[in-house]
């Protein structure tokens, strides 16, 4: 899902509000994952600031993401195998990964319950909990189910 991304001068607000420098690369990199949208790779992101000619090299963007992931700008969900990806830092949420095609798709959370039949150690204490969905999407449900 692509979004609107705001004014470069709001991004750079956003950059220092959270104590980062507004970097010209800090701004391209933060603008690029709200234009693509969705959960993308660091090689994603390069890709698509290479076709615009920013000249950031991928050891760069890499740097830069790891600026927006400390302060929260983005985050990195647990998703299993394969290039770690990244996407903008909003509500919580849980994940559904297609086990054919990789498709990976946000899922409301479940909440902060625990699902029944978890009991942790006693004296423990829940910050969060990220719980990722697999099987197949729609479109390969439909291609390989023959229907």
């Amino acid at each position: 899902m692509k979004r609107e991304v705001p004014e470069r001068r709001d991004l750079r607000d956003v950059l220092r509000r959270r104590g980062l420098r507004a970097t010209g690369p800090r701004v391209a990199v933060y603008e690029a994952f709200l234009r693509l949208g969705g959960h993308r790779s660091v090689d994603d992101v390069h890709g698509a600031l290479e076709r615009s000619e920013t000249g950031l090299t991928r050891a760069s963007v890499y740097n830069v993401v790891a600026d927006l992931e400390r302060v929260g700008l983005l985050k990195r969900p647990v998703l299993g195998s394969g290039a770690a990806r990244y996407e903008i830092a909003e509500a919580a949420h849980d994940h559904f990964v297609c086990r054919l095609c990789g498709a990976v798709l946000d899922v409301p959370a479940a909440g902060d319950r625990l699902p029944p039949g978890i009991d942790l150690p006693a004296g423990v204490f829940v910050e969060n909990a990220h719980r990722v969905y697999r099987g197949l999407c729609a479109e390969c449900h439909r291609t390989h189910s023959g229907g």
